[in-house]
């Protein structure tokens, strides 16, 4: 299970949910709104920053339907980055254009933002 905290992320196992243990942590200090994070967290003991997008406005809501993230800026719907996240570590902007769907997860790397809700 994955808990963001004011400085970063922390990786707890679950496996007895009584007893939940920390296992690996990601210290982000520097969570800047308009910034998406993409973290490795297949080995969860050892999570690695892999790399970053920088969208240029408040992130305020995103969405993934593998392998592209949605990212959405204030509240109207004509602020979206469609970014495709298939190579977490080089993270591209492909355009603005979006068609009805749901979010899913992408493999083994989890994105994260900054968001007040």
């Amino acid at each position: 299970m994955y808990v963001g905290y004011g400085g970063g992320i922390w990786i707890f196992d679950v496996s007895e949910p009584d007893s939940p243990v920390v296992v690996g942590t990601v210290a982000m200090p520097d969570l800047v709104e308009d910034l998406v994070t993409a973290i490795d967290v297949s080995d969860p003991e050892d999570p690695e920053v892999v790399g970053n997008y920088m969208y240029g406005r408040e992130v305020t809501r995103v969405r993934m339907w593998y392998p592209y993230l949605f990212a959405k800026a204030g509240e109207e719907w004509g602020n979206i980055a469609v970014v495709d996240v298939s190579d977490p570590g080089d993270m591209e902007e492909m355009g603005v254009e979006m068609e009805g769907g749901y979010a899913y997860g992408g493999k083994s790397f989890l994105i994260v933002w900054p968001c007040d809700n």
